[in-house]
């Protein structure tokens, strides 16, 4: 999987730049690009085929937060936000923003590597049987496409995280799952994420179903949530 993960670099500061991509090199990513502000990411986005963004907040011209929002309109392409920023406000309007993680500056190398392997399975992940579709209540998951498709046909597309998300509750249709469960089963077993992301999240993915009631996706009271919907797989 690393000899064809391509992954962009977008940070103002050369050195973290060249560390960055010096480390991931070392660590089996070969294709790695590196761009200095908003611009030169879309350059690069436009030429190439990038499976991975890690994205500074604080830089020249447009900020990260703005450059996030205008990818995820239009891509599933995951990306990591490392800041300086550490402010839980900051970490909640990265998330919103269409990030699928955020790491503080400074950050452990190792643990950079292991959220980008963990981002990766993720959204090269697929559930249960590899059935094309899964339908619950009036909504399909295309499993090709990545997206949703509501009941007036309108199609949604999911980041990789909001993939992930969907595909763990497909797996576990009617059954309660705490906090604990959905941060340990969304990070491959490591148990890094925060219950208030994971909150983010749900609350992310319930806006891309357009259950704002969460009658799909349901709170339980000191447990967790539920996809309180039966799951039908089929090949059409």
């Amino acid at each position: 999987m690393e000899s064809s993960t391509h992954i962009l670099i977008v940070d103002d500061d050369r050195e973290i730049r060249t560390l960055l991509q010096q480390f991931l090199e070392k660590h089996g990513f070969p294709k790695i690009s590196a761009a200095g502000d908003g611009r030169e990411a879309r350059e690069i986005l436009e030429r190439e085929d990038i499976s991975l963004i890690i994205l500074d907040i604080m830089l020249p011209g447009e900020d990260g937060f703005s450059i996030a929002q205008s990818i995820r309109e239009k891509s599933t392409i995951p990306i990591i936000i490392i800041s300086a920023l550490t402010k839980l406000d900051d970490r909640v309007f990265g998330l919103n923003a269409g990030a699928d993680d955020y790491l503080t500056k400074p950050f452990d190398t190792d643990e950079l590597l292991a959220r980008i392997h963990a981002i990766l399975r993720r959204s090269n992940g697929v559930i249960v049987s590899g059935e094309q579709e899964f339908r619950f209540g009036d909504i399909t998951l295309s499993m090709p496409e990545r997206v949703i498709i509501r009941k007036d046909q309108r199609k949604i597309p999911l980041s990789g995280s909001e993939f992930k998300l969907l595909s763990y509750f497909l797996d576990h249709p009617n059954q309660p799952l705490s906090r604990k469960m959905l941060t340990v089963g969304l990070n491959g077993g490591v148990d890094f994420v925060s219950e208030r992301t994971i909150d983010v999240q749900i609350s992310r993915l319930r806006n891309r179903l357009g259950d704002s009631g969460g009658n799909i996706i349901r709170t339980l009271r000191n447990e967790g949530y539920i996809l309180a919907s039966s799951v039908i797989p089929s090949h059409s």
